[in-house]
């Protein structure tokens, strides 16, 4: 597929997701009704939500990996030595000699 192929094929999907927004249907109703795939439509669906999304800071104090199309903020993990309960988090007792 070249670009221009793939710059159609955004498009295309651009206004059946605009359509299926102002139409009050569900996805799966919408795709039914326009006789598209439900698979389809759900990948474009997330596909252009990811590209539409601002860039997340490297401190990961942005939206959700696992989920990209939930839109929800997580904070980042502590440092691994910092997590309660790592055996590397034990306080340092100084040495009775």
């Amino acid at each position: 597929m070249d670009m221009s192929d793939a710059t159609e094929g955004a498009s295309f999907w651009q206004l059946h997701i605009a359509a299926w927004q102002q139409s009050g249907l569900t996805q799966k109703a919408y795709c039914e009704q326009q006789e598209l795939r439900y698979s389809t439509f759900g990948y474009w669906v997330r596909k252009l939500r990811r590209a539409a999304e601002p860039a997340t800071n490297e401190e990961g104090g942005g939206l959700c990996a696992g989920d990209p199309g939930h839109g929800t903020a997580h904070r980042p993990d502590p440092e691994p030595a910092q997590r309660p309960g790592d055996p590397r988090h034990r306080s340092k007792q100084p040495e009775s000699g």
